[in-house]
């Protein structure tokens, strides 16, 4: 009669979970792997002591729990070919375009936005770029200019307001970003594009 299986289960979360699972084959749509069962047993126990007597800082849980990825990496490592989990990642996606558009007036940053969806800051960089195009810094830029367009050909606000509206405190360096993009200021923008949206 084959041995029977055991299951052993292990949850961890943070904010680097997402790149050290990238060093592996293991995935939300793919978490079983063969592990020798006599290793389970000894990790158990160390996380046991460890998670009992922590301190402050969790130096001795956090140092097992790299131990145990260093051991996934080599059991399990990223296959050459790896394979595609286009679902999930489109959610992360889907999650950092919300962020952006839901943030964009604020003093938002790719650190900022990684640390809200517990993710790896280069690994969301990479994988945004990869499916968008663009650096989510660019896009991010991009959004605000597209927005403060709207502002200045929609309104009467002032330069500064708009500015303050789509996440710049500093107008010069709104004007300057602006420029960037669209090739022209704002208050150029503004007078080429005054009253089209009543041409008939």
């Amino acid at each position: 009669m084959d041995q029977p299986w055991t299951y052993s289960w292990v949850a961890f979360t943070g904010e680097e979970i997402g790149y050290l699972l990238s060093k592996t084959s293991l995935s939300p749509e793919h978490p079983v792997f063969p592990m020798d069962d006599s290793l389970m047993p000894a990790l158990y126990d160390r996380l046991s002591t460890a998670a009992d007597h922590k301190d402050s800082l969790d130096l001795p849980l956090k140092a097992i729990m790299y131990e145990f990825f260093g051991l996934l990496v080599r059991l399990v490592p990223a296959s050459a070919n790896p394979i595609p989990l286009p679902r999930q990642k489109s959610i992360y996606v889907e999650q950092c375009l919300h962020y952006l558009h839901a943030h964009y007036c604020e003093n938002v940053t790719v650190e900022r936005m990684s640390s809200s969806l517990k993710l790896d800051r280069k690994y969301l960089s990479a994988l945004f770029k990869k499916t968008v195009g663009l650096p989510p810094q660019q896009y991010l830029l991009n959004f605000r200019v597209a927005k403060a367009c709207e502002l200045l050909t929609e309104t009467p606000c002032s330069i500064g307001e708009i500015s303050r509206s789509v996440g710049y405190q500093d107008p010069l360096l709104f004007s300057r970003m602006f420029k960037k993009v669209k090739g022209c200021s704002p208050k150029e923008y503004r007078i080429r594009h005054a009253g089209n949206d009543i041409v008939l």
